[in-house]
């Protein structure tokens, strides 16, 4: 019964990475955190969200959200393992989402809508 468990687990961390898509919170498993937001940046509301993953070792990832300002719907821009983002405008319709020293990059989305997103990033090899 606990192999089937972990079997499940690591499906369910499999789909989340890969998928981009909101992860339900599972007791014991995951727990999703609002860490921080920016709210109307060139009409477009932004939540940073961390999850937290102890399944067999221990996993954690800060997701970015963005919606039309207002809005409840959003769509995952970028999910990556390292420090809170900022986000500012750098014209209409364009934002620069900075997340400084990144280990792991799982996806990021340049556009969406009509909203049009750069990046200001640092890859690194965390030490072991």
């Amino acid at each position: 019964m606990g192999s089937v468990l972990v079997l499940l687990g690591l499906l369910y961390l499999a789909v989340m990475v890969f998928s981009g898509i909101r992860p339900i919170p599972l007791p014991g498993i995951c727990l999703a955190e609002a860490i921080g937001n920016a709210t109307n940046v060139s009409g477009f509301d932004f939540e940073f969200e961390e999850v937290n993953c102890d399944v067999i070792a221990k996993d954690s990832a800060i997701t970015v959200y963005v919606s039309q300002h207002g809005a409840k719907q959003r769509f995952a821009l970028v999910k990556y393992v390292g420090d809170l983002p900022a986000v500012t405008t750098t014209s209409p319709g364009q934002v620069r989402i900075a997340l400084g020293p990144v280990s792991t990059l799982f996806f990021r989305h340049e556009a969406w809508g009509d909203l049009h997103i750069t990046y200001d990033l640092q890859m690194f090899v965390p030490p072991r």
